[in-house]
């Protein structure tokens, strides 16, 4: 699905099917969010909410006058709005942020809102280190940490974090992490 010319929800099969065609496909590596973090931050918030939904107005109906329903159902409906606007934010989150791992440098793509993509390059050579932080018990239980890649960047009044790339809530991130360096390492080798 394609809105606007930022946001589009088939960008990561057309571009790393794109640079498959320029490299070798075993030199291409992309991934994203887990499908723990599906089932954590979309699946049981969506079921919970239709759950307290079907229950609130069930048991609003048979305890109120039907005066008092309409308010109830209204207010409803509109709790229900909010918490879904942020389920869908975070199924858009799941769908569109991913890392493409290519020899010669790593490119994040985030989609911050509708209207705004940043998709952030860090060249082979300007690569510090790459690392994965784990953190929280129940991402432990499934191997599903986040990767971070520091690396060599200018400083700015903007940006707190420069020279920092995250992508959370990875599965398996040691094997992703060993292989983003074989491919950078494949790469340099064969220079």
């Amino acid at each position: 699905m394609r809105i606007f010319s930022n946001f589009d929800t088939k960008l990561k099969t057309k571009v790393y099917n794109e640079n498959c065609t320029r490299y070798w496909s075993e030199c291409v590596l992309m991934f994203g969010r887990s499908r723990l973090y599906w089932i954590l931050k979309i699946f049981f918030p969506m079921s919970w909410l239709i759950l307290c939904s079907i229950a609130r107005l069930v048991i609003y109906y048979k305890r109120t006058d039907w005066v008092y329903f309409y308010y109830i159902l209204a207010g409803t409906i509109v709790l229900d709005i909010v918490i879904l606007l942020h389920i869908a934010w975070r199924y858009i989150d799941y769908l569109i942020n991913f890392m493409l791992v290519l020899p010669h440098a790593l490119v994040l793509y985030s989609q911050k809102w509708v209207f705004e993509r940043d998709v952030t390059t860090i060249n082979q050579n300007s690569i510090k280190t790459i690392s994965v932080e784990k953190r929280w018990f129940r991402y432990s239980i499934f191997d599903n940490w986040d990767i971070t890649i520091l690396s060599e960047g200018i400083p700015s009044e903007s940006d707190i974090n420069y020279g920092k790339v995250v992508l959370k809530r990875v599965a398996k991130p040691e094997k992703k992490r060993e292989k983003i360096i074989r491919i950078l390492w494949l790469t340099n080798k064969n220079k």
